[in-house]
This record gives structure tokens, sequence and C-alpha cells, in this order.
């Protein structure tokens, strides 16, 4: 997963490097860019939340396999992911 977000980090990079510094002539250039750097700045937050998504499911589902059950959680936000990871394990059943 790592070397995936890096990989994805490079090139987000040199679209910032070399891409973007292309269009600063006309107006629609000037919106492209604008555009463009959404974009860029969206995919690397999304990146970044599919990352953190799947480090707490790890974590749900590593302390769901040592035994440790729901009245076991003290956090708000454990207790929340934990009920959610729940539901859907039991749809898929």
């Amino acid at each position: 997963m790592l070397s995936k977000i890096r990989n994805s980090y490079q090139i987000y990079n040199e679209v910032h490097k070399k891409i973007l510094p292309q269009l600063d002539g006309s107006e629609i250039d000037k919106r492209a860019r604008i555009l463009l750097e959404n974009s860029l700045y969206l995919s690397v937050f999304t990146t970044f939340e599919n990352f953190l998504k799947d480090i707490i499911e790890n974590y749900i589902d590593n302390i769901s396999k040592s035994g440790i059950s729901f009245v076991d959680l003290t956090d708000n936000f454990a207790r929340r992911v934990f009920l959610s990871q729940e539901k859907k394990n039991k749809c898929y059943i």
C-alpha cells in the first residue's frame, strides 16, 4: 500500500512541477490550472483518507480476531467504527 501511495505522490508531484507551470497564459489556462490543482489536492486527500480507512479497518479486524468485544472499547470513535464493521460483516454473511 505504501508503494502505491508513493507512486501516486510522484505522479502528482510530476504534474505539479511540469504541467502546471505551462498553464500560465490565457484566461482558459488559468482556469485549467485552478481545476487541475484542485483535482490534485483532492486526489492526495482521497489517497490519505483511504490509507487511514485501511489502517482503521485492519485495527478493527485485529481486535475482533483477538477476542476484544464492543464493551471492551472505551473510545466513542472506536465503538462507532467497530459497530460499522460488524454491520458490514453481517451483510456479507
